[in-house]
């Protein structure tokens, strides 16, 4: 288990820790120290910089006279290859580049090559379960490219969480029931032809909404009408049951071709329907506790959270339950199931006051879990100069993204390696590999609550901060070990590793597991998008100045071991981040 190596691979750390609870008295955690492991501003002045600010007031000392403590422990209890000197209120240590690189590059290879685990996994969430509903788009309507950001973003956070021994349970959510499906089976039955459903799928049913929310806003009648269909639904209506569950089962069948193309798997697609026996319950338990009071016919509960945050409409005056009753029946069901550490909602950052109302629900029920449950909210896609066009008309549509995205990839995906050209099947999947790793990464780079602009040329580079290039990285490193023809072992001399693009380059690998772990803390994927850039910058730093093949043979190994390191970790941390890692490109 890590934490039970981590002072073994991070000496740095270990001593950092000791030298906080020895001298000082002071609780401290390897991984709570890594994380405040920086680089100094003149690489003179050491490889690691631990500034102790936060310690200061457990120790009751000033940060000085705490780097001054924790040097001198250092000083008297640290291994061969480690030198400590206080700068002002900063602990700074410099590691030898045998005991770096042996650290570090032997940490990965028992961890990955000797027990199968990934280099990030820790023991942390050992029998705990996390909650992730994410993707989950609107039945009857086509997957739009905000269900993009949800799918990618909880895809990256479900194996993040993973990494750290959590249970994750995988909730596609779709939105398949609301007042919407009235106006569905009003168009239905006005308009609705069979063949064109049977040639059109979701673009058909897209249409007929479209012109049922039009004739809506026209003519009050229609909207009666519809209002009345949602009811009668509601209700248990057989005929109108039928009509919904072939909407419901057109949207999947179309919806899961995406999901396939992006890898996503769910163990649940259970939607907003299958909370509906269950909402009486909920609203029973709402009763019972003297929350519910009737305002305008409706019935709701005050919130208490000020003007800003309305009350929380559970019933609305003609009896139809509202989102946030199936949104409360379902969460207390899944929390009865699952009994989860955390239940995360990725939704667009559009819906944080439905999630503030869902929550202060919770916490007035009095049920001490609620704090466990979170919005990881996220901004919207932008596409410059609107030349993004859509198959409808309107919403740009995933599929629309995509169709592009493997138009975009046949302008820097080669099809010749060394002159050999690719099976047309293995050119065909690093193809599609790299594209969707480009739409990916294009969103998992940026922070998630900021929208952003979409732009193809930095999506598809091979030059800098895209999926493509890391995908090059990763592919090249694989390239070099073939044409080694030979893995090697960690019985190599780890001194020769010793250029400063060398260094750098292992200690980048080295902060890759922290950089994991702020991702997760945080739920922010971009923390480990920009780390993994960073190390392929490192890496082709390494590549321009260190010469791999056709050194002496000790000098060669060592090499070959660092690229085959740096290999295992790209291929990790792209898969953190859902994309795939090809060894050809």
């Amino acid at each position: 288990m890590r934490n039970e190596r981590d002072y073994a691979e991070y000496p740095v750390a270990g001593l950092i820790v000791e030298g906080l609870k020895e001298r000082l008295g002071v609780d401290a955690t390897v991984a709570d120290v890594r994380a405040e492991l920086r680089s100094p501003p003149n690489a003179k002045m050491g490889d690691y910089s631990f500034a102790p600010f936060r310690y200061a007031k457990a120790a009751m000392m000033s940060p000085p006279e705490i780097a001054k403590a924790v040097v001198e422990h250092a000083k008297a209890a640290a291994p061969k290859g480690i030198e400590a000197a206080v700068a002002g209120p900063y602990a700074n240590f410099t590691v030898s580049t045998a005991l770096l690189a042996g650290t570090v590059l032997r940490g990965i290879w028992r961890t990955i090559s000797e027990e199968g685990d990934r280099y990030a996994d820790t023991d942390e969430g050992a029998g705990k379960t996390v909650v992730v509903e994410y993707s989950s788009p609107n039945i009857a309507k086509p997957f739009g490219i905000g269900h993009l950001r949800s799918t990618v973003i909880g895809k990256s956070l479900i194996r993040l969480y993973e990494s750290a021994g959590y249970r994750v349970v995988k909730l596609n959510y779709p939105g398949d029931w609301g007042t919407q499906f009235g106006l569905m089976l009003t168009a239905w039955r006005r308009w609705g032809e069979e063949e064109k459903l049977a040639a059109g799928g979701v673009e058909y049913l897209v249409s007929l909404y479209t012109r049922a929310n039009a004739e809506a806003k026209e003519d009050e009648a229609f909207a009666e009408e519809a209002r009345a269909a949602f009811k009668r639904l509601e209700d248990g209506h057989e005929e109108s049951l039928a009509l919904w569950r072939r909407f419901r089962e057109t949207s999947l069948e179309e919806f899961s071709r995406v999901f396939d193309l992006l890898g996503v798997e769910f163990d649940s697609h259970d939607g907003e329907a299958a909370t509906r026996p269950l909402i009486e319950g909920a609203v029973a338990e709402l009763e019972k506790r003297g929350l519910l009071v009737e305002s305008e016919g409706a019935r709701v509960v005050e919130l208490g959270l000020g003007d800003n945050v309305p009350p929380g409409m559970i019933r609305k005056s003609d009896g139809a339950t509202t989102y946030l009753a199936r949104d409360l029946a379902t969460i207390l069901e899944r929390n009865r199931v699952h009994d989860f550490a955390r239940c995360i909602y990725v939704v667009g950052r559009d819906q944080e006051l439905h999630f503030k109302q869902l929550f202060r629900v919770l916490e007035l029920m009095g049920l001490d879990w609620w704090g466990s449950c979170a919005h990881v909210p996220f901004g919207m896609i932008r596409f410059a100069g609107g030349k993004m066009r859509t198959r409808t008309g309107t919403t740009v549509g995933l599929q629309d993204v995509l169709d592009r995205a493997f138009e975009e990839v046949g302008k820097v995906v080669e099809t010749r390696e060394k002159g050999t050209e690719l099976a047309s099947a293995e050119q065909e999947r690093a193809s599609r590999s790299v594209a969707v790793g480009a739409v990916i990464y294009a969103d998992l780079s940026r922070k998630r609550i900021k929208d952003y602009d979409f732009d193809w040329a930095r999506a598809f580079s091979l030059e800098g901060d895209s999926g493509p290039y890391l995908q090059y990285a990763h592919a090249r490193s694989c390239g070099i070990l073939r044409k080694a023809g030979r893995e090697v072992t960690p019985d190599v001399d780890f001194s020769l590793l010793s250029s400063e693009p060398e260094r750098a380059l292992i200690k980048t690998l080295g902060r890759y597991p922290d950089m994991v772990a702020l991702a997760r803390r945080d739920e922010e994927p971009s923390v480990l998008a920009t780390h993994i850039v960073e190390l392929g910058s490192a890496l082709n730093l390494f590549y321009n100045k260190c010469r791999v093949l056709g050194e002496d043979r000790a000098l060669e190994d060592a090499r070959l071991f660092l690229v085959g390191s740096t290999r295992d970790i790209l291929a990790e941390a792209l898969w953190m981040l859902g994309i795939e890692a090809p060894e050809s490109m």
